[in-house]
C-alpha cells in the first residue's frame, strides 16, 4: 500500500484539491519520497502515476472525492499537522491507520449536522476580515495577512471572534492557512477587501463565496453584503502575498 500526503508548508494541505506536491510513503520506512504536480496535472492522475491506494487529506472538494472513490483510492482523514508528525505515525505505527468512508467535504452541503439520525443543515455562517476584536472595528483590506476574522451566525445572530495572527507576519502561504482557519469555522461567505489567488483558489475549490470591496467596520461591511453593494469575486484582485 502507498500513502500520499499532500504538503503545503511542511504540513498537511488544508485542501487536497489545491495541493502542489506529495510525500509518497510506502510500508517499507525507507521508501519515501517527493513529488511536485504540474499545473496542468491533476491529483487524480498523480495519484494513479504513483500506484498510490491512500491519500491523506484535511479537506477535498465532492467532485475529486467522487472521482477517487471511483478510482478506487482511499481517503485517510487528518487535520493540518506537521508532515515530520504524521510520517513518523505512518511509518511506525500502520497498525493505527485507519479508512475514511465518508469524507469530510468542502462543499455547501457539508455543514451540517446529525441529530436523532437526521441530517440537519448549518445555519449559514459569514466571515469577515477584521483589524480588531468586535465586529465594531474596521474591516481589515487584506484576506491572508489580516489581524483577525469576525463570524456571524446568521441562525442565532451571534458573532465569534478567530484569531489570525499566525498567519499576520507568516513569510508565505498566509492565504492558504488564512483559508484553512476559516473553513474550519464552517463558514460559506467571505467577506473582505482583497484576496489573492491562493486564498481565492482555496476559498472557491471549498465552495465558499467571496465578497470584496467591503470596507468601513465589520457592521457596515455586512450590511453592505446584505444590500447587495460588494462584488462577488470570480477570480483575485491581488497578487500574491496580499
Amino acid at each position: 500500500m502507498k500513502i500520499a500526503i499532500p504538503v503545503f508548508n511542511e504540513r498537511v494541505s488544508p485542501l487536497l484539491d489545491t495541493a502542489q506536491s506529495f510525500i509518497i510513503v510506502s510500508r517499507n520506512p525507507e521508501e519515501v519520497s517527493q513529488v511536485w504536480r504540474e499545473q496542468s496535472r491533476s491529483v487524480l492522475h498523480l495519484l494513479q502515476a504513483e500506484m498510490c491506494t491512500v491519500v491523506v487529506y484535511n479537506r477535498v472538494s465532492r467532485e475529486l472525492a467522487d472521482m477517487l472513490a471511483t478510482a478506487g483510492i482511499s481517503l485517510l482523514m487528518c487535520h493540518p499537522v506537521s508532515v515530520k508528525k504524521l510520517l513518523c505515525m505512518l511509518t511506525h505505527d500502520w497498525q493505527k491507520v485507519s479508512i475514511c468512508s465518508k469524507p469530510k467535504l468542502c462543499c455547501r452541503k457539508q455543514f451540517g449536522i446529525i441529530t436523532d439520525g437526521k441530517f440537519k443543515e448549518r445555519s449559514m455562517k459569514i466571515g469577515i476580515t477584521t483589524s480588531g476584536s468586535d465586529e465594531k472595528a474596521e474591516v481589515d483590506q487584506r484576506f491572508g495577512r489580516a489581524r483577525a476574522f469576525m463570524v456571524f451566525d446568521e441562525e442565532s445572530s451571534s458573532w465569534s471572534f478567530v484569531e489570525n495572527s499566525q498567519n499576520y507576519n507568516a513569510p508565505q502561504g498566509a492565504g492558504i492557512q488564512a483559508a484553512g482557519t476559516v473553513l474550519d469555522e464552517g463558514v460559506s461567505v467571505i467577506i473582505t477587501g482583497h484576496v489573492g489567488p491562493k486564498a481565492h483558489s482555496v476559498l472557491k475549490a471549498a465552495d465558499v463565496a467571496i465578497f470584496t470591496g467591503a470596507e468601513g467596520s465589520v457592521l457596515n461591511a455586512l450590511q453592505m453584503y446584505r444590500d447587495g453593494k460588494l462584488t462577488s469575486s470570480d477570480e483575485a484582485d491581488v497578487e500574491g502575498h496580499w
